[in-house]
């Protein structure tokens, strides 16, 4: 029975049933719904006639461990203030709510006045907002480039992420003892100073500044920086990058609009963030300077897809799919991506995958990096070694192989003389085995010695040429003499390209002429360099030689003559022979000249 006080028509009532707060009235012990309000009703999901007459409990409102406490700090204290509590809607649906109840008798049966204040839109926005901040404190911290944020009004360093820390050499707390100006060489602090009231009126800036790190080092860095409120004040988050080595040549240049397309373009790292759920992407500058995407963030995800080679779609595809189903927080892929020219860049995608609690993919933030030029050093590398190889192969074939196996023709020949007693033929036969033995020596230390790089960027000239002297012709057997004077007036390139003529007439040396000895000399004046090898070998017809389409000869005039210089070659058969190069000695205003228009 409904007690008079709440009866419909009363005060009360008017008030009840008028209010947008849920109001609920029970009886106790069992807490049967006497009343409820409309707000109440759509807040549980039931109908009034649903209610009325029936329990909390037997509905799943509310479940016996929650209700509990509530009416025994009722009948202890007879009213209770703001109490968080949860309720199940009818369609199962938690419901966050504060309770406020006083307790009232009436002809000796208890009641319960409860007023239900709904929360739930509150608490998810606080959820919403707590995980915004964990999303951008891990981008934050991710970015590989320094960025920090500082107040407006005293520039003093609020938060900077690990890549700031580590660029200017500072800890996170030492950065927010310090200002931006503190970070600034002298000279440039009236400028800065000049600079600051545009920069705390204008919502974004572009601009490159030097600063200091900790040492005192100084760095150029181009500064991004976007102003937003933060806690009630005005601050500026920057993004920087160093860009000291380049500055010196470009300093001129970064200016203007077209100076920051070019430094961009030098930047391989493109930062992006997607929304898994709405799937939507956010792309940084670098993916529309570099790569050509949209303007509008609406068409970044089907951009994004046809930038994709057709022939690796399908592996990226799955292997997201693959990072999303798992149970993963990285995922990285290598694939091929359109650039804004039309050609394809070979790019490494990275990353990190942000989960919910039920461990559902929601978000992914990472970067992108070109490293074509890397795989293409690779694949030049690769080609270069299987040349190599492939070389090597042809020579101990043509060289090693058949002299092994007429090695083996003449041991058969002194095994059947000896057998016959013919003990002159079968001496004579351990000769000619002996000498084929030391020729293929000869040969096998060549070809291990051009497996190893050269050494004359290291050791110089004569450097280069004493060891192979040492590892190749003196181990062969060979009796060698080397003969020169100082090469440091031979500028570097000259050195390597005489070092490779002098390589190639050793060559021919040891596996034709089958020289015993060998002279080389070297010797510079004030206007010329000189280089000799001389070999007492078999020698040979230079002009029948040429005829014949061997290369030897052919590389190393074409070596002494793009040097300006003169290659002459003085044999014959069964005669020694000389190799001789004379070469201008380059000026030092010519060599000055030459490294200005071809740096290293």
């Amino acid at each position: 029975m409904i007690p008079s006080v709440f009866a419909p028509g009363t005060l009360f009532a008017r008030i009840f049933h008028a209010s947008p707060v849920a109001m609920t009235v029970n009886a106790l012990p069992h807490g049967e719904y006497v009343d409820v309000n409309d707000s109440f009703a759509r807040l549980v999901g039931y109908s009034r006639a649903e209610l009325i007459g029936r329990r909390a409990i037997e509905l799943g409102i509310i479940t016996p461990v929650r209700r509990e406490p509530v009416v025994q700090d009722l009948l202890t204290s007879r009213e209770l203030a703001n109490s968080p509590q949860q309720l199940r809607h009818r369609s199962g649906d938690v419901r966050h709510v504060v309770v406020s109840a006083q307790l009232e008798e009436h002809e000796g049966q208890l009641f319960t006045v409860a007023i239900l204040q709904d929360l739930t839109d509150y608490h998810r926005t606080q959820d919403a907002l707590r995980t915004s901040e964990a999303r951008f404190r891990l981008f934050f911290e991710s970015v590989p480039l320094p960025v920090w944020v500082f107040d407006l009004e005293t520039l003093r360093i609020l938060d900077a992420n690990p890549a700031a820390c580590e660029t200017y050499g500072y800890t996170l707390d030492e950065l927010r003892a310090i200002t931006i100006e503190d970070i600034r060489p002298p000279e440039e602090k009236a400028a800065f100073n000049a600079f600051l009231p545009e920069l705390r009126r204008s919502p974004y800036n572009f601009g490159v500044w030097r600063h200091c790190k900790k040492d005192g080092t100084p760095i150029d860095v181009a500064i991004s920086g976007y102003s937003l409120e933060l806690e009630g004040r005005r601050v500026r988050l920057s993004v920087l990058r160093d860009i000291t080595q380049q500055v010196a040549a470009e300093r001129a240049l970064l200016a203007s609009e077209r100076q920051l397309q070019i430094i961009t373009e030098l930047s391989t790292d493109g930062i992006w963030d997607c929304d898994v759920l709405n799937q939507t992407v956010q792309l940084n500058e670098a993916f529309r300077l570099i790569y050509g995407a949209p303007e509008e963030p609406a068409d970044a995800l089907k951009w994004w897809i046809e930038s994709i080679h057709p022939e690796d779609r399908g592996a990226v595809f799955a292997s997201i799919q693959e990072a999303l189903f798992g149970q993963g927080s990285y995922w990285s892929t290598e694939f091929r991506m359109m650039r804004a020219g039309g050609t394809y860049a070979t790019v490494i995608i990275r990353g990190h995958i942000i989960r919910d609690d039920a461990g559902r993919a929601t978000r992914m933030t990472g970067a992108l990096v070109d490293i074509s030029r890397q795989v293409e050093i690779a694949e030049a590398s690769a080609r270069a070694a299987l040349e190599e190889r492939q070389r090597l192969a042809r020579d101990l074939h043509d060289s090693v192989t058949q002299s092994l196996y007429s090695v083996t023709l003449l041991a058969e020949v002194a095994r059947r003389r000896a057998q016959a007693g013919d003990a002159a033929a079968t001496l004579e036969q351990i000769n000619r085995l002996g000498e084929l033995s030391q020729q293929c020596l000869r040969e096998m230390r060549l070809l291990v010695y051009e497996l190893r790089p050269a050494m004359v960027e290291e050791v110089g000239l004569i450097g280069a040429l004493r060891q192979r002297l040492e590892s190749v012709e003196q181990r062969s057997g060979v009796s060698v003499h080397l003969t020169a004077d100082d090469d440091r007036s031979i500028p570097p390139g000259v050195q390597n390209e005489l070092f490779r003529v002098a390589e190639e007439a050793l060559n021919n040396a040891l596996k034709h002429a089958h020289a015993s000895s060998l002279t080389v000399r070297l010797q510079t004046t004030d206007d010329q360099i000189e280089l000799d090898i001389a070999d007492n070998g078999r020698g040979f017809d230079p002009v029948a030689v040429a005829g014949s389409g061997g290369q030897g000869l052919t590389n190393m005039h074409e070596r002494v003559a793009r040097l300006g210089g003169r290659f002459a070659i003085d044999s014959a058969p069964d005669q020694p022979t000389t190799i001789r190069v004379r070469l201008g000695l380059p000026t030092a205003d010519r060599v000055s000249s030459d490294r200005v228009a071809n740096p290293v």
